[in-house]
């Protein structure tokens, strides 16, 4: 008995030597690849009755730092969006400039309340480069648009005159 419990002893004091060792810092070394940032593939966007439009930023990302000045196209895919443009939305601009050093930007975009309804309407974006790489992941984002009221509508004293309640 003595025996087994020496060498169950030795191999847990040679399983925690080894468990203690540090690995490093452990980097990503591959190519600078192009993806949306969101947490999510999509986001659901809230137009206020009367507000006039609600901004939203499309934000983009590399998976490593940029090594030279990159442009990123913001490609609207009309087969998949239900939204128009220059009715339910504008984008400022499509195209812009991933600076040497950097990894992340957005794309603004303007979400018109006049083409905006209950129900809900999509627009669903991709992303293009011509010097960087896609990822293999993350490749579409879709922004679900709905008009809403503001809270403000709902607070107060009502009658409530329709129906059993009477």
């Amino acid at each position: 008995m003595k025996k087994i419990f020496s060498i169950l002893t030795i191999f847990a004091m040679m399983f925690l030597i080894n468990s203690c060792r540090n690995d490093g810092e452990l980097a990503y070394n591959g190519d600078s690849l192009l993806l949306f940032t969101a947490p999510q593939s999509s986001a659901d966007v809230l137009v206020l009755v009367g507000s006039g439009s609600t901004n939203y930023n499309i934000t983009f990302g590399v998976a490593k730092q940029v090594d030279a000045d990159s442009d990123v196209t913001l490609v609207v895919n009309k087969t998949k969006s239900t939204a128009v443009e220059g009715v339910d939305y504008t984008i400022a601009s499509k195209t812009m400039t991933l600076k040497a050093g950097t990894s992340t930007g957005s794309f603004p975009i303007k979400l018109l309340e006049g083409g905006a309804v209950q129900s809900g309407k999509k627009i669903a974006f991709t992303l293009t480069s011509s010097t960087l790489k896609s990822a293999a992941f993350n490749q579409n984002f879709t922004i679900n648009v709905s008009l809403t009221c503001p809270v403000s509508t709902f607070v107060g004293n009502f009658t409530y005159t329709a129906g059993f309640w009477n």
